[in-house]
């Protein structure tokens, strides 16, 4: 019997077995890989062999595994790869489907030529020639499909740059003699620039031609672009929509020359009747008092609801975080019109457990309640408290994000903190009243005003001096603080930067029984070098000076530094000024230098190489003396998760000193900065 045979009679027996409820299995098996593991191949051909079940093992599903394997290898950088089958019953009569695959080279992008490019530079070009990298992004490795898909981007590039007949041939590839380099020819005939040659308007009879112009975004010699017509229109529609015609209509029509290269614009206007707002109506709104949606409403009654006024609207109703979509109408006919504000409002309250893990802290839990829209005012509700092994928090706070019915939050909340720190254990109770203006999207300022008691308790330092400035202390002090953040993400950055400046003041005129200064300021940045590789640095420092009669930081109030945030080859806290028996003293001043290059491994999981410095100065007038700086080396895991990335941290002293530890692990959850 002939093996077709054989395989179409198996076929039909296991159908049969299958339809009778009673199963058999099959086997895939790969052959010839060596460069992609068969975990991937697997999973790369899941939905054929979903296919290949639910057809009852016909052959066309295990040939589209193949073609899926090839294609894989191929986008892989190998383009000589080939992948067949063979589909036939083994010894113990299951179905086998072999896949064999002829890897050939793996081949990397050599030179990437232009011929013909008068218009671009030669790397912004080759830029757009992708396909997979090596480890350090060092090596680029040749697939075709990216190749052919870099000719459709160039030819855009040309068009877009008013080239409107602009021609790429398709790219010449020369292989190496051992095929293992690629080097790639693309040929542009970028043919002429077409340029607007006239631009006329009809209709828009309330304004005239050279108030249109100016509303334009391109003029009579400027190179003509695909896309003008839609952005001449959506302009048209602004300018118009200011001056409060929101049913104005722009068609747009173009008639090209090919012999003088120009495009003769022809705009039709249709400007429609001016409208004001006639009245307001607010629906959807369950909770929310209405006097707060009207109070964030950038337009009167008797006004015209232009874009800019819609937009400052949506931004003043979305900003209170009370609402999940917002919607403005204008409802009726006519020159006075209905107002419609539909909102849709988010869950007011919250509930939550969020648990956590830290190095020195060992098991937290962090609970509480949040009330975002209490009693409908917008303001604020929460009470949260943490629970550690080495760290005991409660608080109770309110907010009001429109202080004095302005854009600035006021935020008052009463504290009670237990801490154990390696060498005290830090009790403070007080409350505190914080205001904070945002002046733009990433531009806050704030002034706060801290009235809190702060006591120091088993106490196990021997240092004289640090013994006679242990007390407890009532703090009053107030602080000016400026924030700048352009992050893309606070959890997890990889691209843009975040600085901020406080300035603290504690003095006897406040009711304090400290006086002093304290200074600090942090700021971090994020590079992305690759899709998937960040450089992050971070530097933060700060200073606490005496001022007036006091002449010593009590311990409770000092800096410290060292542990899994900070200086990674140091246990928290114990970097800097000890005692004869080892215990941190902390002093006036720290200094924090972090570098990591963050690279994203598989999945939610990443890898990190970081360096860190650090030192505490015991008074502040040596701060700008840098001495002692110790540093850290290290490795790290992050799995990231809906609360933050677990982090796993291995950091290396280079140089220990006597009692110190030259290797330390860390857990924790969070970034270190």
């Amino acid at each position: 019997m002939k093996s077709g045979a054989v395989i179409s009679v198996l076929v039909l027996v296991i159908a049969a077995c299958r339809a009778t409820g009673t199963t058999s299995d099959y086997v895939l098996v790969f052959e010839g890989n060596r460069s992609i593991g068969e975990r991937v191949l697997r999973r790369s051909v899941v939905d054929n062999l979903a296919d290949f079940e639910r057809s009852g093992y016909a052959k066309s599903a295990i040939d589209d595994a193949a073609f899926q394997v090839e294609s894989l290898y191929r986008s892989e950088g190998f383009p000589f790869a080939a992948a067949d089958y063979d589909l036939e019953p083994d010894k113990n009569g299951k179905l086998r489907a072999t896949i064999r695959i002829l890897e050939g080279p793996r081949s990397r992008l050599g030179t990437v030529a232009f011929e013909g490019n008068e218009l671009f530079d030669a790397g912004e070009l080759s830029a757009l020639v992708g396909g997979p990298t090596g480890l350090l992004g060092s090596v680029t490795y040749f697939v075709q499909a990216e190749v052919d898909a870099a000719r459709g981007a160039i030819t855009d590039r040309y068009v877009a740059a008013g080239n409107l007949l602009a021609r790429v041939d398709v790219p010449e590839v020369v292989f190496s003699e051992d095929r293992q380099t690629a080097d790639v020819v693309f040929r542009i005939d970028g043919g002429p620039t077409f340029r607007v040659g006239s631009i006329e308007f009809t209709g828009g009879q309330s304004f005239t031609e050279e108030d249109l112009r100016t509303a334009l975004p391109i003029s009579v010699g400027q190179p003509y672009v695909p896309n003008v017509d839609r952005r001449i229109r959506a302009a048209l529609i602004e300018f118009l929509g200011e001056s409060g015609r929101p049913d104005a209509r722009v068609a747009v029509s173009r008639r090209l020359d090919n012999d003088a290269w120009t495009v003769a614009v022809e705009i039709e206007i249709e400007e429609g009747p001016h409208v004001v707002v006639g009245s307001v109506r607010i629906e959807g709104n369950e909770r929310t008092r209405e006097s707060l949606i009207l109070s964030r409403l950038d337009v009167e009654i008797g006004e015209a609801l232009t874009p800019t006024r819609e937009r400052r609207t949506f931004r003043s109703l979305f900003s209170t975080g009370l609402f999940s979509s917002i919607r403005l109408e204008l409802d009726g006919e006519g020159e006075e019109r209905d107002l419609v504000v539909t909102v849709a409002e988010s869950p007011g309250r919250e509930v939550f457990i969020e648990p956590g893990w830290g190095s020195y802290e060992l098991g937290r839990v962090k609970a509480g309640y949040r009330n975002l829209n209490l009693f409908g005012t917008g303001r604020s509700f929460r009470a949260e408290g943490i629970a550690a092994v080495r760290h005991q928090e409660v608080e109770i706070g309110i907010g009001d994000p429109f202080l004095f019915g302005a854009d600035v939050h006021a935020d008052t909340s009463l504290q009670v903190l237990r801490r154990e720190e390696p060498s005290f254990t830090r009790i403070q109770s007080g409350f505190d009243v914080t205001v904070t203006r945002q002046w733009a999207r990433n531009f806050v300022t704030g002034v706060s005003y801290d009235l809190r008691r702060s006591k120091a308790r088993d106490v196990d330092v021997t240092d004289p001096a640090a013994l006679a400035a242990l007390d407890d202390v009532d703090i009053s002090a107030i602080e000016v603080s400026v924030r700048l953040d352009t992050r893309d993400s606070p959890l997890v950055a990889s691209r843009g930067h975040s600085a901020r400046a406080a300035l603290q003041w504690g003095d006897r005129y406040l009711g304090s029984e400290l006086d002093f200064l304290r200074a600090r300021y942090s700021q971090s940045h994020f590079f992305p070098i690759r899709s998937s590789t960040v450089l992050a640095l971070s530097l933060r420092t700060g200073a606490i000076i005496p001022t007036h009669d006091t002449k010593d930081i009590p311990l409770q109030e000092r800096l410290f530094n060292g542990g899994e945030s900070t200086v990674r080859s140091f246990r928290q806290d114990e970097l800097g000024p000890v005692d004869l028996n080892g215990e941190p003293l902390g002093g006036e001043a720290f200094t924090v230098l972090n570098a990591e290059i963050r690279q994203r491994l598989l999945g939610n999981l990443s890898g990190a190489v970081f360096g860190d410095m650090g030192n505490v100065a015991a008074n502040y007038e040596d701060y700008f003396e840098f001495d002692d700086f110790r540093s850290a080396l290290g490795v790290g895991i992050r799995y990231f998760l809906p609360i933050g990335p677990l982090r796993v941290d291995a950091a290396w002293n280079p140089h220990p000193k006597g009692g110190e530890e030259s290797f330390l692990l860390h857990f924790s959850v969070g970034m270190a900065f």
